[in-house]
């Protein structure tokens, strides 16, 4: 990101991804300060990696242009960003006339929860989370937690508030301070619980921990799997504890082939779609600004993957989202 003050939590990065598809995405000399990591694909774009993207980008574009045709729900984005200051209300417009209907935008740090509510206000399309990111633990204070039981109390039963989140644990992280993140991220969990809230994770390179926490608090509302990219195991632990895995950009890229191969075995039941905007575009839509306009084309390259219709993962995704967030099915989610 070009600062924290700009909201941004990494500049279109493809931490996650699959290695070609990092060398491959996003702006030249990109720097993932989120998951404390520097890349620089741009010095990809010559030689062979450049003519793998062209080669594949340029055909995804072409194949994914349809999009679908049905209601879409985006359960997790950073609208809030700066990134879309200058055009977000004409991306809400463009996301409606796409048919995504709903969109969650998640908090990372306290600093950002003002802000990110008086977006959601204005636009009945959002929904707000609020969470403390563990990639922030430095710039978390004590009080940070007693600030966002304050907001979970004075928001409680807005229809508007879905969700705490983006918290969980991240390991990718250089020299993660797992004692302090596991705290953060269990006191977390238990307002999560105290207010009957589903819970948005993010969880790098610490499936074995979040699975543990989370058997440990029962959540009644249980959540999402940001970005899941585990293994068949660990997807059937999540699912046996009632979490969705959300599904976004990462899988659309044509070397994450262990993605792919877990992806075509999840139950319709399991799984909801994301976008991550800004970040995380999928590779029909490289070298940009991810947004939730891209859903619809996230979507199709994900119910290839399945070998389902697009229009039968889109529904499904839809209707886990509002049973989770206890929205009503109705035509416009």
């Amino acid at each position: 990101m070009d600062s924290i003050a700009s909201g941004h939590l990494w500049r279109y990065t493809t931490a996650g991804l699959p290695a070609v598809a990092r060398q491959c995405h996003g702006p030249a000399a990109s720097v993932d300060r989120r998951h404390g990591a520097a890349t620089s694909p741009g010095r990809y774009r010559e030689g062979y990696l450049s003519a793998w993207c062209a080669c594949h980008c340029t055909r995804l574009q072409a194949t994914y242009s349809r999009g679908v045709n049905v209601t879409l729900i985006d359960t997790h984005t950073h609208l809030d960003f700066a990134d879309f200051d200058a055009d977000r209300a004409q991306v809400l417009d463009s996301c409606l006339s796409l048919g995504v209907q709903r969109i969650v935008v998640l908090g990372v740090y306290q600093r950002n929860w003002q802000r990110l509510w008086e977006l959601t206000e204005a636009n009945p399309a959002l929904h707000a989370a609020f969470g403390l990111h563990p990639v922030y633990i430095d710039e978390h204070r004590a009080e940070h937690l007693n600030e966002l039981a304050d907001w979970l109390t004075r928001l409680q039963d807005h229809p508007q508030l879905c969700a705490v989140g983006e918290i969980g644990l991240d390991y990718y992280v250089e020299h993660p301070d797992k004692p302090r993140q596991q705290e953060l991220f269990e006191a977390q969990l238990q307002l999560a619980s105290d207010f009957k809230l589903p819970a948005l994770l993010h969880v790098r390179r610490s499936h074995a921990d979040v699975i543990a926490a989370l058997k440990r608090h029962k959540l009644k509302r249980s959540g999402i799997i940001h970005a899941f990219a585990g293994s068949r195991e660990e997807a059937r632990e999540y699912i046996k504890l009632g979490f969705k895995l959300g599904l976004g950009g990462a899988a659309t890229w044509p070397q994450a082939l262990r993605m792919h191969r877990v992806i075509a075995e999840l139950p319709l039941d399991s799984v909801v779609l994301e976008t991550d905007s800004p970040d995380m575009a999928p590779a029909m839509h490289p070298y940009t600004r991810n947004s939730p306009q891209h859903l619809p084309d996230i979507c199709q390259a994900l119910a290839d993957l399945m070998k389902i219709p697009s229009e039968r993962l889109a529904q499904a995704s839809t209707e886990n989202a509002c049973e989770l967030f206890g929205w009503p099915r109705t035509a416009s989610a």
